[in-house]
């Protein structure tokens, strides 16, 4: 009697799913909510410790595998499956990058990584800041309140969060942070287009730069065109063409960027975006 019933628990607390969650400040709805657009890359910032991202808007710091997924890497099968006070201990015991205060996310944390209003192929995070990530479910911190033998997870096959026993063997993905991260108000950056706007003839290129005044995270200042059919410029350097399908009277606006950062005792907020204009006109001719 006691392992039918016992049986039935497991079933009951495996079926149950929850779609939103509130705690971090942000509605994260499940993957088949249309309505919502998928977590776009600029919101982390890659250029922290190696093998980390940072939600800027969480202000949470993630490692960027699965734990046995490598580093940066992600190798989907190497992946470790743990049972729930396993994963507890692998995270209170590791020291990634450096840091020793690494835990299990609570469930709002780690539904917060779900993108929404996404399609297949899955999963339904964003790859570009956690490459090689299986649809997989990983296991968050947040016990189970009605059965002491349950404990909550998410699954990034649909973005859908499910109770196991906590017997079961699922992926684990660390955090840190949160209001440890956040404590200190973030210092402002500010980006200013120091060249004029130049007025670029067909075949001719120029050089824009709009240098981050001090204080600064020190991340690189990235530029992009937001007219990618009138213009493009290299991301670094700032240097600036015309496409082929630019015409006389087109506006090719430029924009730069930089990112905040929140680890190390610092939290810069990332700079507001900086714009600017280029004028396209005639090329000379002449005729001797």
């Amino acid at each position: 009697m006691h392992t039918t019933r016992l049986r039935e628990a497991t079933r009951a607390i495996t079926a149950l799913t929850v779609i939103a969650s509130t705690t971090v400040g942000v509605t994260h709805a499940a993957c088949w909510d249309d309505s919502t657009p998928p977590k776009p890359t600029t919101q982390y910032n890659l250029s922290g410790p190696a093998g980390t991202v940072i939600d800027t808007e969480t202000l949470l710091m993630w490692k960027q595998c699965v734990e046995g997924g490598g580093s940066s890497v992600c190798i989907p099968g190497a992946i470790s499956y743990l049972n729930w006070a396993d994963a507890n201990s692998a995270a209170t015991g590791a020291t990634w990058a450096g840091y020793n205060d690494w835990r299990l996310p609570q469930l709002s944390e780690l539904q917060s990584l779900v993108a929404s209003a996404c399609t297949p192929p899955v999963p339904t995070i964003n790859s570009d800041a956690f490459p090689g990530t299986f649809s997989s479910n990983v296991w968050s911190g947040s016990p189970y309140a009605y059965l002491s033998s349950g404990a909550w997870a998410v699954g990034f096959s649909d973005g859908s969060a499910l109770t196991y026993h906590r017997n079961s063997p699922l992926s684990v993905r660390l955090v840190r942070g949160g209001q440890s991260l956040g404590i200190v108000a973030p210092t402002s950056q500010t980006l200013t287009f120091v060249t004029p706007a130049p007025t670029l003839r067909f075949g001719d290129t120029a050089l824009v730069a709009a240098p981050s005044a001090a204080p600064n995270s020190g991340n690189p200042v990235v530029y992009a065109s937001t007219t990618p059919a009138v213009c493009s410029v290299n991301a670094s350097t700032g240097m600036v063409s015309l496409t082929n399908t630019a015409i006389v009277g087109n506006t090719c606006t430029l924009s730069a960027n930089q990112f905040g950062s929140a680890y190390n005792g610092q939290n810069y907020a990332k700079a507001a975006q900086a714009t600017q204009s280029v004028v396209i006109s005639q090329g000379a001719q002449s005729v001797a």
